[in-house]
């Protein structure tokens, strides 16, 4: 029995799609992407080696690149961009990372103000508490986290400005002078960038505890001139660090 002409249609529906995915992901748009990254990473690899930076491509996974270098101060540093592409809510990100400056402790931390503000409400600190408590079978690190955020204050760092936007939390005042000049308009001032999070300050972190001093930005796809910027953020924070402690 012949099919019928509406299941011909369908059929020819379903081959029509299969065929332009196919042009489209060989001749089309695909292709045109896959150029365009190779560009994109050949530019990064100049631009790294020019910077007397080292620069990878790990054979697979949702790391994509990684560079290393050097800060003024002499510290190694390691940077890697995570498509997070494995993940079903996907949210890339940026991560800048001095091992050196591992401690045994959280010592401080930067994040955007509103984000501060409620994990800060004392309701919300008693629920995280109780969740950590439990998770804390499983996670040192979640309990080391909670305790500091429990125990540390918003210091008197920056200017009004910065103040508005961001916080230093710390247990000590003697953090206070990470934020200088430069650091606070690194800040602040950042390249057009596409950020992975629902506002653009939520997108920027950072801190010193165990495991080093890291600075992360959730973004997706950085440019040379967003990388040139979170690695020259972050070698002024490790340096200015290593001089406090």
């Amino acid at each position: 029995m012949w099919p019928s002409s509406t299941a011909v249609i369908v059929i020819l529906i379903i081959v029509g799609l299969v065929a332009y995915g196919y042009w489209r992901q060989n001749y089309g748009d695909g292709k045109h992407q896959r150029e365009r990254a190779l560009i994109d990473a050949n530019s990064r690899a100049a631009h790294a080696t020019a910077r007397g930076w080292q620069y990878e491509v790990p054979e697979s996974g949702d790391i994509k690149y990684r560079i290393h270098g050097r800060s003024p101060g002499g510290l190694a540093w390691e940077l890697y961009y995570d498509s997070d592409q494995s993940s079903s809510s996907s949210t890339p990100k940026i991560k800048f990372l001095v091992a050196e400056l591992d401690r045994q402790k959280w010592m401080w931390a930067i994040n955007d103000k509103p984000t501060f503000n409620v994990v800060q409400r004392k309701a919300v600190k008693a629920i995280i508490s109780g969740l950590a408590g439990a998770a804390s079978l499983f996670s040192d690190k979640l309990k080391e986290k909670t305790a500091f955020f429990n125990n540390a204050k918003a210091q008197n760092a920056g200017s009004l400005a910065f103040q508005a936007r961001y916080v230093l939390v710390s247990d000590s005042t003697r953090w206070n002078s990470l934020i200088d000049a430069d650091i606070e308009r690194a800040i602040l001032r950042w390249p057009t960038y596409k950020g992975s999070m629902s506002r653009p300050d939520n997108c920027l972190s950072a801190g010193m505890y165990p495991g080093g001093m890291q600075v992360q930005l959730y973004v997706d796809g950085p440019s040379m001139e967003v990388i040139d910027h979170i690695v020259a953020l972050g070698e002024r924070l490790a340096d200015k660090a290593r001089m406090v402690t």
